[in-house]
């Protein structure tokens, strides 16, 4: 029996490299994740945003900035 793909979410504020996109691909491999679904949000700003399952990397702008905002 075959077991159903993982789909990684991931959120970037443009279009990104091929190469980049092979990094993210192996990070999520690397999780136990098959397959990578992009999605592009400006309102992010820049960074990038990945989810597996209940886990979320947010290395985006603008939680960064929120949190600069919050600390002073």
């Amino acid at each position: 029996m075959e077991r159903e793909k993982k789909i990684s979410n991931v959120t970037i504020a443009m279009d990104i490299s091929d190469a980049l996109k092979a990094e993210i691909l192996k990070f999520v491999q690397a999780h136990g994740y098959d397959e990578v679904q992009y999605c592009i949000d400006s309102e992010i700003m820049g960074g990038i945003i990945i989810r597996l399952g209940d886990e979320v990397y947010d290395g985006s702008v603008k939680t960064k900035l929120i949190a600069l905002k919050q600390s002073i």
